[in-house]
């Protein structure tokens, strides 16, 4: 991916030139596109800014399509993170004549582009930040009721401000709402047997080799293995074979953990992971003191410097435009993870085709629609029969008649040689 980067990944409008143009000079009335920043399949992201150039921001085109179509899961989560100060927020949703326009707020580098800068590594204590941060930006998402479910170093992003120590989750659409505020009271969707693979191998919990359902707690595991990455190798990585990935991921990790004395600080915090089932609400404030003790014990603070903070200064990575961002003080920091918004337990479960999901609701609608679509061509067919009766009667019956005459024909055939026969024995006779 690119820097300043809302991702398009894997999202076949990208590698379409002549698509490309046709957006580039697309103008809403509010938004000029400026630049290329991202692409995928069936989407590009541009840098642009409001008529005025005050406001600098991310807009993703998708062209339309069945698939684009049912995909609104991205803009429902930026909605519901709009009173968020620790995500990004959708500016603004559109439609010009094909295109699918989402406007939202511009980001950083992401940390895939900075462990390529950084040639991955990096110091004990920016680790320490960058995992707290992006804890942080995990579980606000969790308390609005959402899962990422791909969780990667190209989807956590640095902000857009240079002095600002904010991280943001980006790329959504493998997202998944999991809970939901029911009349002041919270209820989690119930896990469903077996379910397609989300994420990617590298970095996505083990449940998902088994094809398990995933909750809150499986972001955490993917989250743990991208910062452990920062330090050493991922072991399970050099295997060629996926099907590998998930048992090695469970039998690799102490092991790696252990072997570097930095990354002993994470045993404990694995010990917690471990115990957590799916419905349960994962304990993020006890990971955060026992990351936040480390920091202490390092004499590590926030405003320290941090390892990229030279190669990112560059103008192209950050926003020339002031951006005002709210910036925590310590017992703020402590205060947002302590809070428990959407609690866990078995408890809270329901059933998995609940009406109080708006996912749910909207499949039984499109399944409704599906029924009515086929009512309606067995009414169609139905009459088509009726009315091609009459006509296949006359057929049927030009059918028979056909098969007489043919039948005929044959019999004169038969009739020809025997008719020849005679004639010859006449001829014989009267010589």
């Amino acid at each position: 991916m690119t820097r300043n980067v809302i991702m398009a990944k894997n999202d076949n409008i990208g590698t379409d030139q002549k698509n490309q143009k046709k957006i580039m000079k697309l103008k809403t009335s509010t938004w000029i596109p400026l630049a290329e920043i991202a692409k995928g399949d069936v989407s590009v992201v541009f840098k642009v800014t409001d008529a005025e150039g005050k406001i600098e921001a991310a807009m993703k085109v998708e062209k339309m399509g069945k698939e684009t179509k049912k995909k609104y899961i991205e803009r429902d989560i930026l909605e519901s993170l709009r009173d968020s100060t620790h995500s990004i927020h959708l500016i603004d949703f559109s439609f010009v004549k094909q295109y699918r326009m989402t406007v939202m707020t511009m980001v950083g580098p992401t940390l895939g582009v900075i462990k390529r800068l950084m040639r991955n590594k990096f110091s004990d204590s920016t680790i320490l930040r960058l995992a707290i941060r992006t804890l942080l930006a995990l579980k606000d998402l969790h308390e609005h009721g959402y899962l990422h479910r791909d969780l990667e170093p190209e989807n956590i992003a640095l902000s857009l401000c240079k002095s600002s120590r904010n991280v943001y989750l980006v790329d959504f659409g493998e997202a998944r709402q999991y809970a939901r505020n029911d009349n002041g009271k919270w209820i989690l969707r119930s896990p469903r047997n077996k379910i397609a693979f989300r994420g990617s191998v590298q970095y996505c919990s083990p449940k998902m080799h088994d094809s398990q359902e995933l909750g809150r707690i499986d972001d955490l595991w993917s989250w743990l293995y991208v910062f452990i990455e920062m330090r050493v190798f991922l072991p399970w990585t050099d295997s060629t074979f996926p099907f590998k990935y998930g048992p090695r991921k469970r039998t690799l990790l102490d092991e790696t953990l252990n072997s570097d004395p930095f990354l002993m600080t994470f045993l404990p915090v694995v010990t917690i992971m471990k115990t957590s089932e799916f419905a349960d609400r994962p304990e993020y404030f006890k990971i955060y003191e026992i990351l936040t003790a480390k920091m202490t014990e390092m004499g590590v603070k926030w405003t320290d410097p941090m390892d990229y903070d030279l190669i990112t200064e560059r103008d192209t990575f950050f926003s020339r435009i002031p951006i005002n961002e709210e910036k925590l003080t310590d017992e703020q920091l402590t205060a947002v993870f302590q809070e428990v918004v959407v609690p866990g337990g078995q408890q809270y479960l329901v059933d998995q085709k609940a009406y109080c999901f708006p996912v749910e609701k909207e499949k039984e609608k499109e399944k409704e629609k599906e029924k009515e679509k086929e009512k309606e061509k067995d009414v169609k067919n139905k009459k088509k029969e009726k009315d091609t009766e009459p006509e296949k009667e006359e057929v049927k019956e030009k059918e028979k008649e056909k098969k007489v005459e043919k039948n005929k024909e044959k019999e004169k055939d038969v009739e020809k040689p025997k008719e020849k026969a005679k004639e010859k024995e006449k001829r014989k006779s009267k010589e």
